[in-house]
């Protein structure tokens, strides 16, 4: 959700977004679906809205929310890069590519000099991260320099410790034709990314293997029970 405060009502070069979350059953099964999103999604959300209708009705709203905000996520949007927190541009969009010119960029906006935004990890509910990022998005691409802290001992869980960001380029687009969703592929080098219907085995372990090879699944069933508010104070 787009929205403008009176930072940037005085700028008048900015934007803010706020972030949301799907409801947490639906997106456990849209990521089960994800190899074939173009083909299930759309089934997916009409299915879980017509489950929270016969359950729980509108709620004299008219409507059913799906999502759920994420609190204290909240994204600065400005042409202009931050001179520290987008500085990976200086070093790795090189001059000589025309593609890399003239970013839109962003930042999140809140609690950066603590570390990040305080929030409970998915991946092993009970734990407690922080979380910071930038990014810079072309039409091509999007660069993303995502960190994550575990909230006691301060190591890093996930992203890059030199400052690199992820730097990924586009490889389809999406439309809405007729009560589905249709991909056509832009990058049919990288159509390998998308899924097993888009690769062998073979392939897979081929491209994989420079980097350190498949990863093994994450265990999404270890939980560490940490108080949020004793984790915020370290």
């Amino acid at each position: 959700t787009f929205y403008c405060d009176d930072e940037c009502d005085v700028t008048g070069d900015m934007v803010k977004t706020k972030l949301f979350t799907f409801d947490p059953e639906l997106e456990g099964e849209l990521r089960k679906q994800s190899d074939s999103s173009t083909e299930t999604w759309v089934d997916l959300v009409a299915r879980q809205v017509r489950s929270m209708t016969e359950t729980n009705g509108d709620n004299g709203t008219g409507s059913i929310s799906l999502l759920k905000e994420m609190e204290g996520c909240d994204i600065l949007w400005t042409e202009e890069p931050d001179p520290v927190r987008h500085s990976y541009l200086d070093e790795y969009a090189k001059e000589d590519n025309e593609k890399l010119h003239d970013p839109v960029n962003a930042i999140m906006v809140n609690d950066h000099e603590k570390g990040g935004v305080l929030l409970e990890s998915k991946m092993t509910p009970g734990s407690y991260i922080r979380v910071q990022g930038e990014l810079s998005i072309w039409e091509d691409g999007i660069w993303i320099n995502d960190r994550g802290y575990d909230a006691e001992t301060k190591n890093m869980v996930y992203g890059n410790w030199n400052n690199v960001p992820y730097q990924l380029n586009r490889v389809s687009k999406f439309s809405y034709e007729d009560g589905k969703l249709k991909r056509a592929i832009l990058d049919p080098t990288l159509s390998w990314t998308l899924g097993d219907a888009w690769r062998t085995p073979e392939e897979y372990e081929s491209k994989m293997s420079p980097i350190g090879g498949i990863p093994a699944p994450i265990n999404q069933d270890r939980k560490k029970n940490i108080d949020p508010n004793k984790a915020d104070q370290r």
